[in-house]
């Protein structure tokens, strides 16, 4: 029992390296969504928007993640 806590104490850190990463990520996601708080304009075919410069990023990074999704649950299925 006694060991179990000296592990955790003498590790030093309470946060895993994942959980670092997302802290960092959102950090820095938060302070690029203050610098780019300006509007700008996208045009598509028939559709036309004007949105906050860091709703684009985040719709192509979200485009961008479900096709590696895709891409990464179609390779597991053809190997």
């Amino acid at each position: 029992m006694s060991d179990d806590g000296t592990n955790r104490e003498s590790s030093g850190s309470r946060f895993s390296s994942k959980q670092i990463i997302g802290l960092v990520a959102v950090a820095v996601f938060l302070v690029f969504v203050f610098q780019n708080s300006a509007q700008g304009e996208i045009g598509f075919l028939w559709f036309n928007a004007q949105l906050p410069v860091w709703v684009f990023f985040l719709i192509v990074f979200a485009l961008g993640w479900i096709a590696g999704w895709f891409a990464h649950g179609r390779s597991k299925k053809s190997g």
